[in-house]
């Protein structure tokens, strides 16, 4: 059963110049300078953290110097694995300034690879590129146990994180980079959307009234049948979806200079006015609408209408003009309205 490594260090902003690192590193280490040496070699671990991905030399290089430190701190196996990792990188490279003593250490080093290891991103990166040892690779991807630089960048050339890592045999070892997937990437949204980008709502609902003049002829109370004066008065809610328009309203219609004529159970009666309610419906456009209306009121009367309105500017009053019929127990009066439309949500 292998054991899961979690790495997690952050990617270095500033770009240290790998060459000249390199060389300072290495006359450190000649000079006994150990903590300078060990100091230049951090700095050229952040180096592989931008600019483009590393080459085998350079890796090989900074190998041979940490194995060099190794075998000065008495850290024998910790020599042995660095020379092991500078040799399978570039074989038979050496830094020569580094003296005979270090060579015969990094040549009888062993060499042999006792297993192997997973490495893996703890976060997927799609599309950026990923590297070990300086070769673009695929991950999860199995590698030769032993010291290993792991790099990610969006591409070759510009790398945004580095990191070694110690690869045990039958592991998996997780790399948590830091780094933002690229399709996670919040989109930057805008102040304030323009109009065109928000929806209009789904049957929005409003209260609306209206008050008006009708016109229709009919008995009279003490007088012949002819043209009949009542004021419709309304109040209702209306619902709307664009284009279409729906609506309930209750009120009433007093009449001028007479009653309404109701033929009953009772016999004739009359009335000054009727209440009742009504629905209707249609569609509209813009700053026009037309539609259709049924009403029933007291006393008995049902009424029908074609009904069509115009928006008076640019505030909520409208103008709506009826026509069509009521329905009693005598015969059927036409009849026609025109009415002034409040609707106080609209603008």
């Amino acid at each position: 059963m292998g054991v899961t490594l979690l790495i997690s260090l952050a990617s270095m902003a500033t770009c240290p110049d790998r060459e000249q690192v390199t060389t300072e590193a290495t006359a450190a280490t000649i000079d006994a300078d150990l903590f300078l040496a060990r100091t230049r070699l951090t700095q050229l671990e952040r180096a592989f953290a931008c600019g483009p991905q590393a080459s085998p030399d350079q890796l090989a290089r900074l190998w041979l110097i940490e194995g060099a430190l190794s075998v000065f701190a008495g850290d024998t196996a910790g020599a042995d694995e660095a020379f092991a990792a500078a040799a399978r990188l570039s074989p038979g490279l050496w830094i020569e300034d580094l003296g005979m003593v270090l060579r015969t250490h990094y040549e009888h080093a062993p060499r042999q690879v006792h297993g192997t290891g997973v490495v893996d991103l703890q976060l997927p990166l799609d599309g950026w590129t990923v590297s070990i040892d300086g070769q673009t690779t695929l991950v999860p991807t199995e590698v030769a146990s032993g010291l290993h630089l792991v790099q990610v960048g969006p591409d070759p050339e510009h790398m945004a994180f580095a990191q070694m890592v110690h690869v045990l045999t039958g592991s998996q070892t997780l790399i948590d980079t830091g780094l933002v997937p690229p399709d996670d990437v919040p989109a930057p949204l805008p102040s304030s959307p323009p109009p065109s980008a928000v929806p209009p709502p789904r049957w929005t609902v409003d209260w609306l009234g209206a008050v008006g003049l009708g016109l229709g002829s009919g008995q009279r109370s003490g007088a012949a049948s002819g043209p009949n004066l009542a004021v419709p008065m309304e109040l209702g809610m209306q619902l709307l979806d664009e284009p279409v328009w729906g609506r309930i309203m209750v009120g009433g219609a007093p009449r001028i200079g007479g009653h309404y004529v109701h033929a009953g159970g009772r016999g004739v009666t009359t009335s000054p006015s009727t209440i009742g309610g009504q629905v209707a419906g249609g569609v509209r456009h813009d700053v026009l609408a037309a539609g259709l209306l049924a009403a029933l009121h007291w006393p008995c009367r049902a009424g029908f209408r074609a009904v069509g309105s115009g928006r008076l500017g640019d505030g909520p009053l409208s103008v709506e003009a009826r026509a069509g019929v009521d329905v009693t127990t005598g015969p059927a009066e036409p009849g026609v309205e025109i009415l002034i439309v409040v609707e106080p949500g609209r603008e």
